[in-house]
């Protein structure tokens, strides 16, 4: 594609779909590693080099620090400490900008990240998306999803 209005907005769900293949990357990304591994990073979409010289979108992995969070963010509180929901990602204000965190444990959410997975486990339905697990419930007529601990 042309890549002009893929990169505005929301990152996840605003064109580029969790998984998509490019084969450049946006002009303002920035370089960064996480656990020895090298992704890219721009307007809350994070990239990873593939064999071939195309890149990957990927969910935000754990662990990354960025110098700004994502477009779209909102503030939960878990347990007194403030941190950021940004689409799904969960963001903690470090010294150095903001660190991916895994969302905490009972929190919920109204919609799953882009790229959530559904898996069956013992009958029930999950949906995975980054290292977080997450379990459907009605609240009312509308269904919402509460982080829960990985399902054994």
């Amino acid at each position: 594609g042309s890549g002009g209005g893929y990169y505005s907005g929301a990152g996840f769900g605003a064109g580029l779909a969790t998984g998509a293949m490019i084969t450049a990357l946006p002009a303002a990304v920035a370089a960064i590693s996480v656990a020895g591994r090298p992704y890219y990073y721009g307007n809350g979409v994070y990239y990873a080099p593939q064999p071939g010289g195309e890149y990957q979108v990927v969910p935000p992995p754990q662990g990354a620090v960025v110098s700004k969070p994502p477009p779209s963010c909102s503030t939960v509180y878990v347990g007194g400490t403030q941190n950021l929901d940004c689409n799904g990602a969960f963001y903690a204000p470090v010294s150095q900008g903001y660190k991916v965190v895994p969302p905490p444990i009972g929190s919920t959410v109204t919609k799953l990240p882009s790229g959530a997975v559904d898996e069956n486990i013992k009958g029930t339905t999950y949906f995975t998306f980054g290292g977080a697990w997450y379990q459907p419930f009605y609240s009312g007529s509308s269904v919402i999803y509460e982080v829960v601990a990985k399902p054994a």
